[in-house]
């Protein structure tokens, strides 16, 4: 959760700095329309491995988490006087979605991940280091990652800033 924090702090400082009235751009809409793909994606492909009641409520779930997403980025960025759509579409399409995914589903699993290796193939059932080594082999792997990707959305959320000063002086 701390990496997921880290990579998103250029913009919330901002945001928190300046008030501006909540304002939509039509591009705003393609970007909703892309995020909603997300659910409806899960949706096609876990029908064939989940309950239907267990499906639609995750399906449910996923959807307002989307446009819970969408509106805060959309907030932040009417915060921010950011009006070009691609940077627009890079916080709303990949900055957000990735840090929702690295605190939500990344913090959990790593940490559910490193205690199944310690418990399945710890050293007290008598079994073998190469399996624990294996473990924390794809735990090291899978943090690199986690890691790799925070400092990326970091390094997007400067240049998403830096859209804030390239739309001011054209204006």
């Amino acid at each position: 959760m701390l990496l997921g924090c880290v990579a998103v702090q250029p913009i919330t400082r901002a945001a928190a700095k300046v008030k501006q009235p909540l304002r939509f751009y039509t591009a705003d809409l393609l970007w909703l329309m892309v995020l909603l793909q997300f659910p409806l994606v899960y949706l096609a492909y876990a029908k064939q491995w989940q309950p239907q009641d267990m499906l639609l409520f995750c399906g449910f779930l996923l959807l307002i988490m989307v446009g819970g997403i969408w509106l805060g980025g959309v907030t932040m960025l009417s915060g921010l006087n950011i009006v070009s759509p691609w940077r627009r579409g890079t916080l709303l399409v990949v900055i957000l979605p990735s840090v929702v995914l690295l605190c939500v589903v990344g913090g959990p699993a790593m940490g559910i991940f490193c205690f199944d290796a310690l418990h399945a193939y710890g050293w007290s059932y008598g079994r073998s280091g190469a399996s624990l080594r294996n473990y924390l082999e794809y735990l090291s792997g899978a943090a690199i990652l986690t890691t790799i990707v925070s400092v990326g959305c970091r390094r997007l959320s400067y240049w998403v800033l830096a859209g804030r000063e390239a739309d001011a002086e054209e204006s």
